[in-house]
């Protein structure tokens, strides 16, 4: 429902296919990439016991902008 936040069940995914994966890859690296809206805590738990990469996109501002231009500039 409209009253649920976007990360509800989430984690059911990546979960499912993360799991073919290392049954046909043992030792493929994966990597998660996704909105800044399903990177609660579950889902940056789930990352960090699965063992693996990740990116969550968040939504630009000036502050965020000011405190990452030199990460940006190299």
């Amino acid at each position: 429902p409209g009253t649920m936040h976007a990360a509800c069940g989430a984690i059911d995914a990546p979960r499912g296919i993360v799991g073919r994966l290392r049954q046909a890859w043992p030792g493929v690296a994966i990597r998660v990439r996704g909105d800044g809206g399903f990177s609660g805590p579950a889902m940056l738990d789930y990352c960090e016991e699965a063992r693996l990469g990740y990116v969550f996109g968040y939504a630009t501002n000036a502050v965020l902008e000011r405190r990452s231009e030199p990460w940006l500039r190299e």
